[in-house]
């Protein structure tokens, strides 16, 4: 297991403002950690900022607070989103949320994503395909308590 700790970082000071979480956590959901671009830490949504690595022993992602406003026209139903959900999984798991309407539903692909390595391995496309489907990755967030990894989806047209 390898440490990772989340630092939430102030750019006005210049330095670290807060040690928000420590975890212990294997080298594919290090992975996976790294490559959302946000993750809720005890009710909080926090957005990356950076990560680091010491030696590839010691692991750090650097956060600010999450701002709606930030990301055009998707940023408030994001935000809305990532809090919705109460139910807790017993490993992590993966939450397709596609945009509809001026929101996001949340909606049941067919991935097979049974492991960590499979949820970051689709973390790094920009674009998914599912049944004749193509959807644009807009954002992703990882939610710590409830092992949820949450992609937010706008299907492509032609």
């Amino acid at each position: 297991m390898l440490p990772l700790a989340y630092l939430e970082w102030s750019e006005s000071l210049g330095r670290v403002e807060q040690h928000l979480l420590d975890a212990y956590v294997s080298r594919e959901e290090l992975f996976l950690r790294k490559l959302v671009n946000a993750t809720v830490i005890r009710n909080r949504m926090f957005e990356h900022s950076s990560n680091e690595s010491e030696s590839n022993r010691r692991h750090a992602v650097y956060v600010k607070p999450f701002r709606e406003f930030d990301i055009a026209t998707y940023g408030t139903a994001i935000w809305k989103h990532a809090f919705e959900f109460c139910d807790i999984s017993d490993s992590l798991e993966a939450v397709f949320c596609i945009w509809h309407n001026g929101d996001f539903v949340a909606e049941p692909m067919t991935f097979g994503l049974l492991e960590p390595m499979d949820i970051a391995q689709l973390l790094l496309d920009h674009y998914l395909i599912e049944m004749g489907k193509t959807y644009e990755v807009l954002y992703t967030v990882l939610d710590n308590e409830r092992k949820k990894v949450l992609f937010f989806l706008k299907e492509v047209m032609d």
